[in-house]
């Protein structure tokens, strides 16, 4: 599911490009937004690993 193909790796270069012009301030920000979705979905694993035990 995480496999980076060509179309993948231009998007990126333009993604880092983009946030390379933030602000710390916006960079952190975005930082931040990032760990949080990353929280939800290891709490969503979680709960669908319980689930799926019961």
């Amino acid at each position: 599911m995480n496999t980076v193909n060509s179309d993948n790796k231009a998007e990126i270069r333009e993604f880092i490009k983009f946030i390379q012009q933030l602000s710390v301030q916006e960079q952190a920000g975005i930082l931040q937004i990032v760990q949080g979705v990353k929280l939800l979905n290891q709490n969503k694993k979680q709960r669908i690993n319980r689930r799926s035990r019961s």
